[in-house]
């Protein structure tokens, strides 16, 4: 849902991920200052001795931040790159794009394995071998004082103190970051994605400048990045906050060639006269379009528009067969609208001509632009022909959902109930608050565009079902 060459949208993936990132930050602490708390127990009891540290508690304590955390970022990683995939300007190979994992899945369970084995495992040793130098060195003060076990005990217990604190978060936050970014990668390519992997960095005053040269860095899904302090994926580092990100390759896979083949993408040229637009969709997208008496330049926006769409299977057979007509009963405002009772027709408005349109659209995005709420969703567009699509995938929304949109628990009614149609309507979109169908439609197109940042939790969870 998110195209990450977009800085804006690449700002919003940051603040999502951070966030669903951050809420494993105090469980994981927790499981580590509990082994620290463990260990103090039993250094103080070996004194004057240093006592052993117990990796098998390491061990288990990484492997449940790495289940937590890894295992939320597997269970909801097609808000990272699913989106992006599904946005491809050229199609690509067919993927499993919805997951619904309860339980983190065996394939993530197996690489937590490989991982202790290996990296986790040299990260124990570290711990461990840091752990022992401090507390050897607190032994040695004490000893050279001449100090007896009661103060001796209290430096060590001193030690544990820092250990407890600071240190306990600083190996949580960084474990938590760096399980985060594996799950997600690991996720994707078990999935399947070609997509580049983008290095998402923080951007604050506390990003090492590095990392911070390193934002918006795309390398192909197969290869590692090349940070210049030895780093090869975000998240590596100690304390690293970064993210890993996936954006759209800019050369299209060689194996998805032959996908391209059913419905070549189109370099987009307007044509003169509403017949060869009318023709051009019945026979490349079996789409029956009616556009007699409609502005020119707005039908050559729609029918760009309905091009773009074609490219992505969600839409394909909805498009198939669509009747696109024209009517004169919305007034200036409206650019298209459907109706319940039949589920194969959208109407354009034959009123409008392309310069109002564009002047709604400008006064949409002043609003976005002086963050203040748009009348419609699509003023987040980026340019008005671009809005155009966004207000068709508002129509498509309701034609896709007319079998299940009104009724049962996770009906639109229930779900966009009154009090989520004004939150919509103060946050989204005006046009949010009119209906439960409208606030459902404007918020699919916000989730389709990774506008998720402005939609309740029960929303995304009702578009996870659903889709």
């Amino acid at each position: 849902m998110y195209n990450l060459r977009n800085p804006k949208q690449r700002a919003r993936y940051r603040r999502a991920t951070t966030r669903r990132r951050d809420s494993n930050f105090n469980a994981a602490e927790r499981i580590i200052r509990a082994v620290f708390a463990k260990e103090r127990k039993a250094m103080l009891a070996a004194l004057p001795r240093v006592g052993k540290v117990d990796k098998a508690e390491w061990t288990k304590a990484f492997r449940r931040v790495w289940l937590l955390a890894g295992g939320d970022a597997w269970r909801y990683n097609e808000e990272t790159w699913g989106g992006a995939q599904r946005q491809a300007l050229k199609p690509r190979k067919a993927i499993e794009l919805y997951l619904s994992y309860k339980e983190a899945p065996t394939a993530w369970l197996t690489y937590v394995a490989d991982y202790i084995d290996t990296k986790g495992g040299d990260n124990i040793t570290e711990i461990s071998a840091t752990t022992q130098d401090k507390v050897k060195n607190a032994i040695f003060a004490g000893v050279e004082r001449e100090e007896g076990i009661p103060q001796i005990a209290e430096r060590v217990a001193g030690v544990y103190d820092g250990f407890e604190g600071y240190r306990a978060t600083m190996i949580a936050r960084s474990e938590v970051v760096d399980a985060s970014n594996q799950a997600s990668l690991a996720q994707a390519r078990d999935a399947g994605s070609t997509l580049d992997l983008m290095w998402v960095a923080t951007n604050d005053d506390r990003t090492r400048e590095e990392h911070a040269a390193m934002d918006g860095v795309t390398v192909a899904y197969d290869q590692e990045f090349e940070c210049d302090d030895g780093t090869t994926m975000p998240g590596e580092a100690v304390n690293c906050r970064c993210t890993i990100g996936y954006a759209i390759p800019t050369e299209p896979v060689a194996e998805d060639a032959a996908a391209a083949e059913e419905i070549p993408p189109v370099e987009w040229q307007d044509s003169r006269s509403t017949d060869t637009l009318e023709t051009l969709l019945k026979e490349n997208l079996g789409i029956d379009a009616n556009m007699a008496g409609v502005d020119l330049e707005y039908a050559n926006a729609t029918t760009e528009a309905l091009f773009n769409l074609a490219q992505d299977p969600k839409y394909k057979e909805l498009l198939d067969g669509l009747n696109i007509l024209h009517g004169n009963d919305q007034g200036e405002r409206a650019l298209f609208w459907s109706f319940r009772g039949n589920t194969n027709d959208i109407y354009m408005n034959q009123l409008l001509d392309s310069k109002t349109a564009m002047m709604n659209y400008a006064n949409g995005k002043y609003a976005v632009l002086k963050d203040m709420t748009p009348d419609v969703v699509s003023a987040n567009a980026t340019t008005w022909r671009e809005s155009i699509q966004w207000n068709l995938e508002h129509e498509l929304w309701h034609l896709k959902s007319s079998g299940f949109e009104a009724t049962g628990d996770m009906g639109a009614s229930r779900v966009f109930n009154k009090a989520v149609q004004v939150e919509l309507g103060n946050n989204l979109s005006f046009y949010s608050a009119y209906s439960d169908r409208e606030a459902a439609a404007e918020a699919y197109t916000a989730y389709a565009h990774g506008l998720t940042d402005n939609l309740p939790e029960s929303v995304i969870k009702y578009f996870r079902m659903k889709l």
